[in-house]
């Protein structure tokens, strides 16, 4: 629930924090949680060679959907930024849309509005649930972006299509 309003979301942690150690004081909590949030902000940036790859793919002639949870605000203010809406056919925000991942809905969206279907469609990214497991029970090959490389986890069922270190990873795969 917190990623749909993130600033409410910080104010209650940084106010409980503050609260076991005795501290009670809103202008305070709301100063830290607007501090971390400039900070956090300002420390984001894209993923080394990821718009590269994009922009890559994009023209090659690869349909793109952007698929991202959170809150419609701050996402979108990180499109923006990074100059990301070019480079896709369709972006679909879970503050925008009023669902995200892992629910199946937002993939099927996402294949409708491309024009596509779920055997010729490729969903990569770093979250085992949201980009292997959940697109795959729709027929979606789930690519896990495993930069920490971690082991795949032990479910028995689900194995990605691919494992990637990088996005990077993925250019000339098409």
């Amino acid at each position: 629930m917190g990623r749909l309003n993130l600033g409410a979301a910080r104010e209650t942690i940084v106010g409980n924090a503050l609260r076991v150690r005795g501290i009670v004081d809103d202008e305070l909590v709301r100063l830290i949680a607007q501090d971390y949030d400039i900070a956090r902000t300002k420390a984001i940036h894209p993923i080394s060679g990821a718009i590269e790859t994009i922009s890559d793919m994009r023209q090659s002639g690869v349909k793109l959907a952007l698929l991202t949870n959170g809150e419609a605000k701050s996402q979108r203010e990180k499109i923006k930024r990074f100059q990301l809406e070019r480079l896709f056919d369709a972006i679909f925000i879970e503050g925008e849309c009023g669902y995200g991942k892992p629910e199946e809905r937002v993939y099927l969206d996402a294949l409708s509005r491309l024009g596509v279907s779920p055997e010729e469609t490729w969903m990569a990214g770093d979250n085992w649930e949201w980009e292997v497991v959940a697109p795959q029970r729709i027929g979606i090959k789930g690519i896990w972006v495993n930069a920490n490389g971690r082991p795949i986890p032990e479910d028995g069922v689900v194995r990605p299509f691919r494992v990637v270190n990088s996005l990077v990873d993925l250019n000339g795969e098409r």
